[in-house]
């Protein structure tokens, strides 16, 4: 799952990069129970300072997403995330929150928590997540002048669970990573060619799901290439 907490110490990349530490994507892989140990050291000693932390300036691109996490005595719970990027790519933890659960109503008291805190709805213009319907009408209606899009780590492993063969997963998740760190749109359309070529026959199902939704995860080209 993608840990939307972008860099600050713990380790882990939010969606501008979609390789890990190693610098290679997928070649090192984080397992869930490492995670929900690592977010859980580091949120004893941040959580009391972000509840009175306010946003000082609002970021061009906004990326949420919720982390599940076992919390002692209370069973788990969603951490919902808000990481902004500004325009020249620097990324930065604004909130998050822990909910019971993801339901529309928990989304939209986290995403109005931040207008609270000091967030500029109107000067926010680009929100990633995750692919959920709502989610999506929830983030047009609080944040009127943002673009979309969808969460590209999201779109590849979602991809990846309909390949049931462990090397062919690998070798496709990897190769459509190397699709989405094309420095350029030209160079990722002459990309996505070679993607399209080798696995629309031999994955189809999920090949399918990137195709459908390549429009909604390639938004992030009509901005500058620094601010990702």
């Amino acid at each position: 799952m993608l840990i939307c907490l972008a860099r600050e110490k713990l380790g882990i990349f939010c969606w501008t990069e979609f390789w890990c530490s190693n610098g290679e994507m997928f070649d090192g892989l984080i397992s869930s129970m490492t995670v929900s140990r690592r977010v859980g050291e580091y949120l004893v000693e941040r959580l009391r300072a972000f509840e009175e932390k306010r946003i000082e300036k609002t970021p061009m691109i906004l990326v949420v997403d919720g982390i599940w996490l076992k919390i002692k005595g209370k069973g788990k719970r969603v951490l919902l995330c808000a990481v902004g990027i500004d325009k020249d790519g620097v990324s930065k933890i604004i909130h998050f929150e822990f909910y019971p659960d993801e339901s529309p109503e928990s989304w939209t008291d986290f995403l109005e928590k931040l207008i609270d805190i000091g967030l500029d709805p109107t000067l926010v213009k680009l929100v990633v997540s995750d692919c959920i319907r709502w989610l999506k009408k929830i983030v047009s209606h609080i944040f009127p002048n943002a673009k979309w899009q969808r969460c590209i780590f999201h779109l590849i492993m979602d991809a990846g669970y309909k390949i049931k063969n462990y090397r062919a997963k690998r070798s496709f998740q990897k190769m459509l990573g190397w699709v989405f760190k094309a420095p350029s749109v030209r160079a990722f359309w002459e990309r996505w060619k070679k993607f399209k070529d080798k696995w629309q026959w031999r994955q189809p199902k999920a090949f399918r799901i990137v195709e459908l939704g390549l429009d909604d995860a390639t938004v992030f080209f009509q901005f500058p290439r620094h601010s990702y």
